[in-house]
């Protein structure tokens, strides 16, 4: 089942607040409902060309984009799963080092070239592997995690104090503001916009 991240976005909880309600079996389970989910509408995208397709875009806006001229290109859906996918393995990579006391920060982000994905069969390999992935950072929790390490964050950001369980969430959540853009990607008319991208929220 996704995650009902409603009070996450109306500001009436928090991400630490929502992270009491998980443990490790649930997070996994969490996980592998997005993966589930984003599996089932690459599948059913009528076909590779449609998947990789660059759609026309005039709310694209990607700051962190390879180069300027990409910076206002359309996301497809594979350089969306490539995407989502990344930002949940980092999210799971933070927790399972601070769910054992280490404290650390920088960045644990590796983003495959969507570029290299071209099919509704390479996506599915992408989003299988971030199962596996992820599932294998949380298994990397000791039996007691520690919930007090935090993970350093930059100055712009030290208000946020992302332990184990938020920081596997984050990534979640990332992916969960994506889910909309996904499902038009998979099926839009080619000048219907795609829904605004999180890139702010990237600094977790």
């Amino acid at each position: 089942m996704l995650i009902d991240f409603q009070p996450i976005l109306a500001k009436e909880k928090t991400l630490s607040d929502l992270a009491k309600e998980f443990n490790r079996r649930s997070l996994g389970d969490a996980l592998t409902s997005y993966v589930d989910f984003t599996r089932q509408v690459v599948e059913n995208t009528p076909s590779d060309e449609l998947a990789a397709a660059i759609p026309d875009d005039p709310l694209a806006d990607d700051p962190h984009a390879a180069s300027e001229e990409e910076r206002h290109v359309g996301w497809s859906l594979v350089h969306l799963v490539t995407h989502v996918t990344a930002s949940a393995e980092e999210g799971a990579a933070f927790s399972s080092l601070l769910a054992r006391g280490i404290a650390i920060g920088s960045r644990l982000r590796s983003e495959q070239d969507w570029r290299q994905v071209k099919t509704r069969a390479a996506a599915v390999q992408r989003l299988e592997e971030c199962r596996r992935i992820c599932l294998g950072y949380l298994a990397a929790w000791p039996d007691q995690p520690d919930l007090a390490a935090v993970r350093l964050m930059p100055e712009h950001l030290s208000w946020l104090k992302p332990n184990a369980p938020v920081s596997f969430l984050h990534g979640l959540l990332h992916w969960h503001l994506h889910l909309e853009q996904i499902q038009l990607a998979a099926g839009r008319a080619a000048a219907r916009p795609a829904v605004v991208s999180l890139h702010a929220g990237q600094g977790l």
